[in-house]
């Protein structure tokens, strides 16, 4: 079948203590082309966001970002430093507002409790919280739990070092020219869905789409629902992505990675 990617290379940057199983989850059925799975990196949001671009800078043709919570809030960030650096985005489960001081303090204390050996716990209340209410079975929270310890400890505080970082990005999205698909699930106890309207409000050339019933790790709960709504919207935003505008952006000067 003709999956519509003319070209299109997408990176897919997965959420705090998730793998890239909330993508590969969706692979039977997707279909917008090669998609490359990378790790959050950085400390900070700005150093995870230069760290996706430059990514992006060692793929050649035009390149798609796929970001799920985390993941989408880097993206927006890097978007927000290059505004004409992808040719397209998928925002999940996810917020561009700041960090509120409620969640930083929780976020500490999470911090605490890892530094005090008790990770373990930590984890296992986040995973709870992944899912929508009815839908937290024990297979499902043990599932978020092993990718949880997939991750592990260091990285966990690295990720809430860069949540602890984040800025309102909402007014720099409104010059993103980027074709967007924000993806909410209608019971995500993380990021409600209001939080998803307000980045398709900001940003210039979006699509929102409002899954119902389904929580945070929508693409794991319904894998099925989540690429069948990617692949209609690529579909029919491929060919707006190819444009030139779009996928020529302006010289820059390489940065050096290191591999």
């Amino acid at each position: 079948m003709d999956d519509g990617s003319d070209g299109m290379t997408w990176l897919r940057l997965p959420g705090m203590l998730c793998t890239s199983e909330v993508f590969t989850a969706m692979d039977p059925w997707l279909e917008v082309g090669e998609c490359r799975d990378l790790d959050l990196s950085g400390r900070s949001l700005a150093d995870a966001a230069r760290d996706l671009l430059l990514e992006v800078e060692w793929v050649p043709g035009p390149v798609g970002v796929i970001g799920l919570s985390l993941g989408a809030i880097v993206t927006m960030a890097a978007a927000a430093q290059e505004p004409d650096a992808l040719a397209a985005m998928v925002l999940v489960s996810t917020n561009a507002r700041s960090s509120r001081a409620d969640q930083r303090a929780a976020w500490d204390a999470s911090a605490q409790r890892v530094r005090e050996g008790r990770f373990d716990q930590v984890v296992k209340d986040h995973a709870i919280t992944m899912w929508a209410p009815e839908g937290a079975t024990v297979p499902r929270v043990d599932r978020a739990v092993a990718m949880a310890e997939a991750v592990g400890a260091d990285r966990y505080l690295d990720q809430l070092a860069v949540q602890h970082s984040r800025g309102d990005v909402r007014p720099a999205l409104e010059v993103v020219p980027t074709p967007t698909l924000v993806v909410a699930g209608e019971r995500d106890l993380l990021c409600q869905v209001e939080r998803h309207e307000e980045i398709a409000a900001a940003l210039p050339s979006s699509t929102l789409r409002v899954l119902p019933g389904l929580g945070h790790l929508l693409t794991i709960e319904d894998p099925i629902g989540a690429a069948t709504t990617i692949n209609a919207w690529w579909h029919e935003t491929a060919p707006v992505a190819a444009s030139p505008s779009l996928t020529t952006p302006a010289p820059t000067t390489r940065r050096a990675r290191n591999d």
